[in-house]
């Protein structure tokens, strides 16, 4: 599995196949572009399967013989690497996952990279039916395509419904990366719309990256200080905690200026498993996972007084929570457990050796 950063945080869907695999008997090792010193907030699985020992210095001719497959866990790594990787003389199969900014960003910009691709690659794992149809637009072979979404461990969301108590601040919940594309100032627009009229709320964004400083001046140009908090990042254990202790999720997700796109947002998954009623937005493949009114509510890209109304929505009509968090919960179950979606990934792997 060649992955840009080892060990990164937000990685779960990666780990969760790499643990999955090694379980089932797949001898699985990493390549990283980048080893990072940030082991404070190291993921469990990470520890638990010992990865670091299993991610290789170095790819070369030698080492590259012993494995059957190269997995790319994001595009924009084979768009750099997979003429490389064949170049060293490697004969096996390479598998190819597009997650997000890599069709979105990367591969319109350039038809000798997409070709370069479907030259060197076998299979390609689009984690939407939204980016599969892209793919093929792009000119990539229908039938190389396979869908594989990003999948859930549901043995750590355990459901229930955590409606709020009417002493204790409405709890509201957004987890990811600090970046145009997750709509986080969206959403602190939004918020304040929603403390007009219950100012008992209290917004918690999980999550680091490059617009911290322009989110804490939103939130205190807001005057929201002491309604939203920034959090950070966090280990995957106090997510799922926060979740928990959690009352409405949101992610307005949006396109961002340049045209970086979500595939299927993991943290949104996370949120429904739980039993969290979620709203967000229609923007690539999340109608997918949330079907409106029915499993979640979406609103349009960067539209703060309609995310404020249906959070609003929510608060006033927690008598709907029980059959959409149910709905949603069914969802998960059926299309994002993860021993459902890696026998799929690994059924493809025996097909293609």
């Amino acid at each position: 599995m060649v992955v840009n950063m080892m060990p990164e945080i937000t990685n779960t869907f990666v780990y969760n196949q790499a643990s999955w695999l090694l379980d089932k008997g797949v001898d699985v090792c990493f390549f990283a572009n980048m080893l990072s010193d940030k082991k404070e907030a190291m993921h469990d699985l990470v520890k638990r399967y010992d990865f670091l020992s299993k991610t290789l210095p170095s790819l070369n001719k030698n080492n590259l013989q012993l494995f059957d497959i190269v997995y790319f866990q994001f595009g924009f790594l084979a768009c750099d690497m997979i003429e490389k990787i064949r170049n060293l003389g490697f004969t096996g199969k390479i598998f190819t996952a597009f997650r997000g900014r890599d069709i979105s960003m990367v591969l319109p910009k350039s038809k000798s990279i997409r070709e370069t691709i479907v030259k060197n690659g076998d299979v390609f794992l689009p984690v939407s039916q939204d980016f599969k149809q892209r793919l093929i637009s792009m000119g990539f072979p229908e039938n190389r395509i396979h869908v594989i979404r990003s999948a859930l461990d549901l043995k750590k969301f355990p459901y229930r419904l955590n409606f709020p108590d009417p002493q204790k601040p409405i709890q509201i919940l957004s987890v990811g990366r600090l970046i145009e594309k997750k709509g986080h100032d969206t959403s602190i627009r939004a918020i304040r719309l929603v403390v007009d009229r219950y100012p008992n709320l209290l917004f918690k964004i999980i999550g680091e990256g490059g617009e911290l400083e322009y989110l804490k001046l939103l939130i205190t140009t807001l005057h929201l200080e002491n309604n939203v908090e920034l959090l950070g990042p966090q280990s995957h254990n106090v997510v799922i905690n926060t979740l928990a202790d959690s009352h409405i999720f949101i992610l307005p997700s949006c396109r961002s200026e340049y045209r970086d796109e979500e595939g299927i947002p993991n943290s949104l998954k996370e949120a429904m498993a739980t039993g969290l009623p979620v709203v967000s937005t229609y923007h690539a493949g999340i109608p997918e996972l949330i079907d409106n009114g029915v499993t979640g509510w979406l609103v349009k890209e960067k539209d703060a007084d309609a995310l404020a109304e249906k959070i609003i929505y929510l608060i006033e009509h927690q008598n709907t929570w029980k059959k959409m968090c149910l709905a949603a919960r069914k969802k998960i179950e059926s299309e994002y457990d993860r021993n459902i979606v890696n026998e799929e990934l690994y059924q493809l792997f025996l097909q293609n050796l």
